[in-house]
C-alpha cells in the first residue's frame, strides 16, 4: 500500500539531480581545467536570469565564475 504522503518526483528535482550528475562526472580537480563545468553553469544561471561573470583564473582552464542575482542597483539580491 501506497502512503498518502507519496508524490511522484517534481520535474524540477528530476532536473536538478540531472545537472549535479552532469557536473559530478565532470573532472575538476586541483590543477585540471574546470571550463566545463564552468560553462555548463554561466548557461544555466543566465537562462535564471542572473548576471553572469567568467574571470580568468591563476592559469588557463581554471577560471571563476560570479553570478548575481536580483534588481540591478537595489538592495538585496544574491552574488555567487
Amino acid at each position: 500500500m501506497r502512503s498518502r504522503y507519496h508524490t511522484s518526483m517534481p520535474s524540477s528535482l528530476e532536473a536538478d539531480r540531472a545537472l549535479l550528475s552532469e557536473l559530478m562526472a565532470m573532472d575538476t580537480t586541483s590543477g585540471g581545467c574546470t571550463d566545463q563545468a564552468l560553462d555548463v553553469m554561466a548557461d544555466r544561471l543566465d537562462d535564471a536570469g542572473c548576471v553572469v561573470h567568467r574571470l580568468d583564473g591563476p592559469a588557463q582552464g581554471r577560471g571563476n565564475l560570479i553570478a548575481l542575482a536580483g534588481p540591478a542597483g537595489a538592495d538585496g539580491g544574491l552574488c555567487l
